[in-house]
């Protein structure tokens, strides 16, 4: 067996479940053992015990005898500089055979491994996961044994790709920022009530295994993603844990919430009376990312570029093109997107690129990406470079780019890697110049120059040259032409430039901020109603007597008028969270896929059974009761909360929204609108950043933008200072979509307000410049149109 196994594994792998553990502990229990012990407790299982498995047809003789025979196993050894133990169990004498299959539990025992930073195969006998020679073949239990500390996704320093690849984490985060840049270059340019949502959250590989990779990185324990010690417990459930879920009701509607209008002061919007929406400044320091640039990893740990390029550095062997070509894309990416973040630059030549990326590939931002003809004009371009930098340093008397980075930070300049196909006698003399200028010339192929680098196909390195002994054995961080061509289009799509065509034309239909003017005037006043003292606002009442959770902003659990969210701890928040997402359920599988990150050491059956009572617990104990509170679908298997006895704020929101959106009375539709607007008070299950919930939070943000300004649209037809109210709050949540500031420009106008529209234009120029981007022509030309018509 392999070190560790439980009861639940053993029936895991011999019975087909988990579950069936309670059959091996009754067909042990009081069995006196080889040492004299006997199995009371299911917990404290004993190195060398043997084990009956029932219900297991016994092997003939024939497979007996050739299961007790050690056959080769191959075990993995991770990066490590000093030596590690690999635990390898030995076998203890056997009972003799029975007509029940039964397992032996091996005793673990420490064995030296030599110290090596790489992953080698090491020969070690079979007898890891023996049975006894009633069991089943060999082949079918041996496996190797792990190694080494647990290691928590987010503490991973390297990603390795499901297409091949392996890169380092600074890549993923910068990846992140280039995906949020995205995001919010999309939504500048979304139409709000248009439906349709500007940011795409369906990446392809291999973009998602690294903004999965960069969020587990930033998670904290039990948000959003299971990953630490506690959250891979597989200790034996109680009878209580493994009860099975209640099954779902016929219907899954819960009872809806009711409306109530409520006296408010005149122009009154609705709104939550905490807001937790991040700001603009909050937003963009989601656009910062890594500088640094590695080459790989050596026991676990990053070797810095720095290290191997000091006297230059040649690529050989057959996976040099592939090292080289993650290097390429980490400097494209360097600091994240945008000009001002701009952290590295890449000099090439067209053949080296062409080698490197494919010969139709994406060209990379040319601000960070410089390709010429040949190594001439390489050279040439790296001499000018060169004789730049050196009159710098010396201008300011300093002996090289890191003590200008530490004591001018404003004259300093960013690094520059140099990707040659050969040596030339003038490129010794550039990199003899450029090693305290922070230029790194790499060159690929023979002849070779400086310390000369052979990886292998795997990504493993090995060194000769005077600064090889600090790169050998190092686990060159690698990349395939299709990845790197896939990350580049996801990098390339952060730049501003990439979206040269609105998604749609924005309008300038005085509709969509009320009653139009009248035909003579487009911009005339619209006629307000008298000033009142009061108005009404609507909000949403829940329906009484049940668990009511709210996930629009931070998640809360209450039951009537008592708070409960303390009770739950985050991996219980998290767990409902990802199944009140999907209104109709989640399988188990992809809870477990979702949930836990770590593809080295899956989630697994029996402590989601742990974690869903965990959840049902904290449910009964708050509201005081034993409803079933988790429910499972007969028919399709999927766990979903019971709408019978928890309501949220997601459902109300939904519901509400879509009551407004058919109904045909205006009264009804903005009482619907207020209600659901004031339900928002932020992101979606805020505080939680999880691949699995961005698509949704997403989705909700469109849907209260849209809800938003139909309801502001509706106040214009006789308020047209509550419209101007309501879309500035929505801008608050909003802040870069250009869309609003048009419409701010347009009411601001008809209230006679030319100043405020400037200072509206203004701002929106202010925000723009923050991503790097700008208003569209068309904003300019309503602003004029609209200061015209005011002065006429």
């Amino acid at each position: 067996m392999q070190y560790g196994d439980t009861l639940w594994n053993i029936a895991e792998h011999d019975l087909g479940s988990g579950m069936q553990w309670t059959k091996i502990y009754q067909a042990n229990a009081g069995h006196e053992q080889p040492d004299g012990r006997a199995l009371r407790e299911p917990k404290l299982i004993q190195p060398g015990w043997t084990l009956t498995i029932p219900g297991i047809a016994t092997m003939n003789t024939a497979n007996d005898a050739s299961t007790s025979m050690p056959s080769p196993v191959t075990t993995v050894v991770p990066d490590s500089s000093a030596q590690l133990p690999i635990r390898v169990p030995t076998p203890q004498p056997a009972k003799a055979p029975s007509t029940v299959p039964q397992r032996i539990v091996t005793q673990p025992v420490e064995v030296p491994v030599p110290n090596t930073s790489s992953v080698r195969p090491i020969a070690q006998p079979s007898i890891a996961r023996a049975h006894s020679t009633t069991g089943p073949p060999a082949s079918h239990a041996t496996h190797a044994a792990p190694a080494g500390r647990f290691i928590a996704a987010r503490d991973r320093h390297g990603i390795h790709l499901p297409t091949g690849g392996f890169v380092g984490i600074g890549l993923a985060s910068c990846l992140g920022a280039a995906i949020a840049a995205c995001h919010l270059l999309n939504r500048r340019r979304a139409r709000l009530g248009s439906g349709t949502l500007a940011a795409e959250f369906a990446l392809p590989e291999p973009a998602a295994t690294l903004q999965k990779a960069q969020l587990v990185a930033l998670a904290s324990p039990g948000i959003g993603y299971l990953q630490d010690e506690s959250d891979y417990q597989d200790p034996y459930p109680t009878v209580e844990e493994t009860a099975v879920l209640a099954a779902a009701p016929a219907k899954r509607e819960s009872p809806q919430w009711s409306t109530m209008a409520e006296p408010a002061p005149h122009q009154a919007i609705p709104g939550p009376a905490a807001d937790c929406t991040p700001d603009l400044d909050e937003q963009l320091s989601a656009l910062d990312a890594p500088t640094d640039l590695h080459l790989g990893l050596r026991a676990g740990v990053p070797i810095p570029l720095t290290t191997a390029t000091a006297d230059g550095l040649t690529l050989v062997g057959d996976g040099a093109d592939a090292c080289a070509r993650a290097l390429l894309l980490a400097a494209v990416a360097a600091g994240g997107p945008g000009p001002l973040r701009r952290a590295a630059v890449v000099y090439t030549t067209k053949d080296v690129a062409t080698q490197l990326l494919g010969p139709s590939f994406p060209e990379p931002d040319p601000d960070r990406f410089t390709t010429v003809a040949n190594m001439k004009a390489l050279l040439d371009l790296l001499e000018l470079d060169l004789a730049e930098r050196e009159t710098i340093l010396a201008d300011h008397e300093y002996a090289d780019a890191a003590q200008l980075r530490r004591f001018l930070p404003a004259a300093a300049f960013w690094p520059v890697v140099v990707l040659a196909h050969r040596d030339e006698p003038r490129l010794a003399d550039v990199i003899a110049r450029a090693r305290r200028l922070d230029i790194h010339v790499l060159t690929l192929g023979e002849p070779t120059l400086g310390t000369v680098v052979s990886v292998d196909a795997s990504g493993l390195t090995s060194t000769s040259g005077a600064y090889g002994p600090a790169i050998d054995s190092v686990r060159a961080f690698h990349l395939t032409v299709a990845e790197a061509a896939v990350l580049l289009d996801q990098l390339n799509a952060a730049r501003p430039e990439a979206l040269t065509t609105p998604f749609e034309p924005f309008t300038d239909d005085p509709t969509l901020d009320g009653a139009p003017p009248a035909p003579e005037d487009p911009a005339s006043v619209i006629r307000l109603p008298p000033m009142t003292s009061t108005t009404t606002l609507t909000r949403a009442v829940a329906p009484p007597g049940m668990v009511r959770i709210d996930f629009l902003g931070p998640i809360t659990v209450a039951v009537g008028n008592t708070d409960h969210t303390s009770a739950f701890q985050n991996s219980a928040r998290t767990l409902m969270t990802r199944l009140v997402v999907e209104p109709h359920g989640v399988s188990r599988d992809t809870l477990l896929h979702d949930l836990w990150p770590n593809p080295k050491r899956p989630g697994k059956p029996g402590t989601l059974h742990q974690l869903t009572f965990r959840l049902r617990a904290a449910f009964s104990t708050a509201a005081g009761r034993t409803d079933a509170f988790i429910v499972e679908d007969t028919a399709t298997n999927l766990l979903r909360l019971n709408p019978a006895v928890i309501t949220t704020d997601l459902d109300a929101f939904d519901d509400l929204r879509a009551r407004a959106d058919v109904s045909k009375d205006s009264e009804e539709q903005i009482g619907l609108y207020e209600a659901a607007v004031g339900l928002y008070r932020g992101p979606l299950a805020f505080g939680i950043n999880a691949d699995w919930l961005l698509p949704h939070r997403m989705d909700r943000q469109r849907d209260y933008a849209d809800a938003a300004t139909r309801l502001a649209r509706m106040y214009g037809t006789t308020d047209a200072e509550r419209t101007l109210a309501m879309l500035d709050a929505v801008l608050k949540r909003d802040p870069l979509n250009e869309d609003l500031y048009r419409r701010i420009m347009r009411v601001q106008a008809k209230l006679q307000r030319p100043d405020a529209v400037n200072r509206t234009l203004q701002l929106l120029e202010a925000r723009c410049e923050e991503i790097q981007s700008a208003p569209d022509m068309s904003t300019y030309e309503l602003a004029k149109s609209l200061a015209r018509s005011w002065a006429a």
